[in-house]
């Protein structure tokens, strides 16, 4: 069996009525609290929204976690199971 991973980013905004913008803003406004300066990329949110990433940002993905209070990271990430080419 071959899996791919599956972010479900959009299912989780989509279930709590935000935006991608809304949720750029909140590690925004999180990372200033922390003295962080770096503003997220909305690129990147949009990639992890979309499944486009190849790699993960651990990182954002705990940002992106914490911002949400979302505590199982099953809400957030699931494997998908791949078909193998015949």
């Amino acid at each position: 069996m071959r899996v791919k991973l599956q972010i479900k980013l959009d299912k989780v905004l989509k279930d709590r009525g935000m935006t991608q913008l809304d949720l750029a803003r909140l590690i925004d406004e999180d990372r200033e609290k922390r003295g962080i300066e770096k503003r997220v990329r909305t690129a990147a949110i949009s990639e992890l929204y979309n499944n486009q990433r190849k790699s993960i940002n651990k990182e954002l993905i705990e940002e992106i976690a914490s911002v949400l209070n979302i505590a199982d990271i099953d809400n957030l990430i699931d494997f998908k199971e791949v078909k193998a080419p015949e």
